[in-house]
């Protein structure tokens, strides 16, 4: 699902964007924007709420994995009553939403007849092989790897300016985040440590 959140999907908003708010004007970016900030997220979706498109020369969908695993299963429902429900685009758009039931033979074929000047990546590639992965070790997001990848994340953000000793300094400061996150009780181990 990596290959989904990170790869296929930044893709396909980057020429999705541009059809329904230039060319077709469902709606605009500004308005699109706001329907993503005014959302009421649920509790599993705050932490990763999707921030705002920009634009300057091109739709610039900068979202960490999480976020755009979000903004791809609630797009329909931010903007999907302003499309046109025999829109061709929108269409490919959905089969993307449906990946997961395994549709991606047809998403490939009508991504590259819509967009033929547009490389298929790596990464849309891969989506080929999900499938064989499913068979052989069942759903997909019981072996995905988002949580190691938001571990990462956390640990990359403990690396200071100092690097003599990284493995070191990136240890102290991630015992330090376990102890002020386990509560008051163990906030006096922490100030002795230091």
């Amino acid at each position: 699902m990596h290959a989904v959140f990170e790869g296929v999907a930044a893709t396909q908003l980057q020429v999705l964007l541009p059809y329904l708010i230039e060319e077709k004007k469902f709606f605009t970016l500004d308005q699109l924007n706001l329907l993503i900030r005014s959302h009421s997220y649920g509790y599993s979706e705050v932490q990763t709420k999707p921030s705002q498109i920009k634009k300057d020369d091109t739709y610039h969908v900068k979202q960490s994995a999480s976020q755009m695993m979000t903004l791809i299963r609630l797009l329909p429902f931010l903007s999907g009553s302003y499309i046109d429900d025999d829109d061709v685009h929108w269409d490919c758009y959905c089969l993307l939403w449906l990946i997961c039931d395994m549709i991606v033979k047809a998403y490939l074929e009508c991504f590259t007849f819509l967009y033929s000047h547009i490389n298929v990546t790596p990464k849309m590639h891969y989506l080929i092989h999900l499938p064989e992965q499913m068979e052989l070790f069942g759903p997909l997001r019981h072996h995905w790897c988002m949580r190691f990848e938001c571990k990462n994340a956390q640990i990359k953000g403990f690396v200071t300016n100092c690097f003599k000793n990284v493995p070191f300094s990136v240890d102290v400061r991630h015992q330090q985040w376990l102890l002020s996150s386990c509560g008051s009780a163990w906030s006096a181990l922490l100030v002795i440590s230091l």
